[in-house]
């Protein structure tokens, strides 16, 4: 019983010491997650820069146009090349707030696994540590027991001698 109750004991330390190594990724996972939500808030404003340049474009066009200025052929071809390149860099600025997304996605659900595991890690090594301490608990109670008829026994033979003796005499 002793055996098994180290056996629990080694199980035990050797989950406690996978703890510490999931605790460790968990912390790795936080400082990722942290990482991808300030890349996706920079992409965001970013985005949402490129966005109100481009609206703020397209009053400015739409301000002329009402109040019935004249404007070039030359000047609308090189307002078209703006607006054209204002909607690549748009386009460019939410793809790469999309990739930030999905890679803060990435983040959260890697963090959410290993959360997860460690909790189940955690379980483990609760539990192995009751069943060591159960098993302590019953190899002091044989002990104690063992010692508590080894005093009766003792007992017993004194008093068999006690009587031996008064026999003899």
């Amino acid at each position: 019983m002793a055996e098994r109750a180290r056996a629990w004991r080694v199980l035990f330390d050797l989950k406690m010491r996978k703890c510490r190594r999931l605790d460790d990724e968990a912390a790795t996972a936080r400082a990722a997650l942290a990482d991808a939500d300030t890349a996706l808030a920079s992409a965001e404003a970013e985005a949402a820069d490129c966005d109100a340049a481009l609206d703020g474009h397209a009053q400015r066009l739409a301000r002329t146009f009402t109040s019935g200025s004249a404007i070039t052929a030359a000047a609308y071809a090189d307002d078209a090349r703006y607006r054209d390149m204002l909607k690549e860099r748009c386009d460019a600025a939410h793809r790469n707030a999309g990739r930030a997304r999905e890679t803060r996605d990435a983040s959260q659900r890697a963090l959410d696994d290993t959360l997860a595991r460690l909790a189940r890690v955690q379980a483990q090594a609760d539990w192995y540590a009751q069943r060591d301490a159960r098993d302590r608990r019953e190899v002091q109670a044989a002990q104690e027991e063992a010692e508590e008829e080894e005093v009766m026994e003792g007992v017993i033979e004194a008093a068999r001698r006690r009587r031996m003796a008064g026999v003899t005499r």
